[in-house]
């Protein structure tokens, strides 16, 4: 095997020395560049390679895991609490967990004890499913994260010199080394961030980053500008796009779209080629499709995404169903690339209206639900009227929740005299196979 083959098998990133407090902060830069280098490498190698990798990275996943209390017992349930998995079929017979089964439990349970505020982060999903889940990562689910960013930008045409710009929506922690932000919260934000952005593109070629319903709104005040954006490229995510407004949003930006797809505790599952191929990252995780009783589905079937993560082991995502839906796509991409090819169930861009005029995205207003995350266990919103706006809260004690603090809070992240009402429900039935969370009877 030639050295570039094992260090891209085995990867910078297994080293737990450049992990530590003092690689993290001062040399990232180079392990980055290391491990992006050749991931860029392993893009194009033999499918049976990528397996092999995916099968001794389960392998690691699953030790670590079994230090944990919660997987400890879990995985006994498929009788692999004292042996690892030794074929694939071994591996399916793990039950798939949810994010309820996480939430269920105590901190302690779920997350590795050993230096654990040292060793990682805190961070919450948006809530888009009606249950904002707090995870943790460590440091090598960041490194990771940071390296194939680069091969998201990579692939939609950033190059040494180009710079990114997010816009608007909430930091991450391993998006990019170096990037600028720009906030979209008001009108006035976004005017200020438009005459940014093409300030930025005198100098620089801008690769731009959001949400795809922040990209929408951007759009009219791009078209009501006589000035020109240098922008060579648009990733998207968090929302699919209909054709017309991918059209729209090429024609508007003048430069090429590019789908991603991540989850806020999965990290970047899949991305968007030159070709037009969104293809999965194997090397950081392995995903199945599933039917509803948890059996895998064969290639081109239909069924719900099923992720294994390979870099946390500060709190292990094995066999977790991430709430969305798709297929395995037949056949190969015109890039050439051997990373396989998969179709999603978007999530849709349900849209808050306003009696002022304006609207948001509701994934936008889930942001809202974060401060209060402690005390909120569930929620759905409901548009009665451009007037009225129900919100229906599952506390997880009512001790902790100031409902005036969260009604101002609202109210001012609405920028709207909407009136509100909140309803507290002991549990919400979601109704149809994909949860419904925003309903709008406009």
């Amino acid at each position: 095997m030639k050295m570039s083959d094992f260090i891209a098998k085995r990867g910078v990133w297994s080293n737990e020395i450049l992990t530590r407090e003092a690689f993290f902060r001062f040399f990232r830069r180079p392990i980055v560049a290391v491990d992006a280098l050749f991931l860029s490498q392993t893009e194009y190698w033999p499918l049976s390679n990528l397996r092999d990798l995916q099968w001794s990275r389960i392998q690691e996943v699953v030790t670590a895991a079994r230090q944990i209390p919660f997987w400890k017992e879990w995985l006994s349930r498929s009788d692999l609490k004292k042996r690892l998995p030794s074929s694939w079929t071994d591996f399916e017979l793990i039950p798939i967990v949810s994010k309820a089964d996480l939430k269920e439990q105590p901190v302690k349970n779920i997350f590795s004890g050993r230096d654990i505020l040292h060793r990682s982060f805190a961070d919450r999903t948006s809530g888009s499913t009606g249950e904002p889940f707090l995870f943790y990562v460590d440091r090598n689910y960041v490194l990771r994260s940071f390296s194939f960013c680069r091969r998201i930008f990579r692939w939609a045409g950033w190059r040494h010199g180009d710079i990114i710009v997010r816009l608007g929506g909430r930091d991450r922690r391993g998006f990019a080394l170096d990037y600028h932000y720009l906030p979209t919260d008001t009108p006035a934000d976004m005017e200020r961030s438009f005459n940014n952005l093409v300030r930025l593109g005198e100098s620089y070629n801008i690769v731009l980053f959001s949400l795809a319903s922040i990209l929408l709104r951007f759009t009219q005040v791009v078209k009501e500008s006589k000035k020109t954006l240098n922008v060579k490229s648009v990733i998207y995510s968090g929302e699919a796009l209909l054709d017309h407004e991918r059209a729209l949003l090429s024609s508007v930006f003048k430069a090429r779209l590019f789908n991603c797809y991540a989850g806020r505790e999965t990290g970047w599952l899949a991305q968007e080629c030159e070709m037009g191929g969104l293809h999965i990252n194997p090397e950081w995780a392995f995903l199945e499709i599933v039917d509803d009783k948890g059996k895998s589905l064969p290639i081109g079937r239909n069924g719900k995404l099923i992720a294994t993560l390979f870099d946390n082991k500060v709190m292990p995502l094995i066999r977790y169903d991430t709430g969305d839906r798709g297929r395995f796509v037949v056949g190969k991409c015109q890039c050439r690339r051997t990373l396989p090819l998969i179709e999603f169930d978007g999530r849709s861009a349900d849209i808050i209206y306003f009696p002022e005029g304006h609207s948001m995205s509701f994934i936008e207003s889930t942001y809202i639900f974060e401060r209060f995350a402690n005390s909120i266990a569930a929620f759905r919103v409901i548009q009665e009227s451009l007037k009225d706006l129900i919100i229906e809260i599952v506390l997880y004690s009512s001790d902790d929740f100031d409902a005036h603090d969260f009604l101002r809070h609202a109210a001012t992240y609405f920028r709207s005299e909407i009136h509100l009402e909140i309803r507290y429900r002991d549990r919400i039935d979601y109704a149809g196979e994909k949860r419904k969370v925003f309903l709008s009877y406009l």
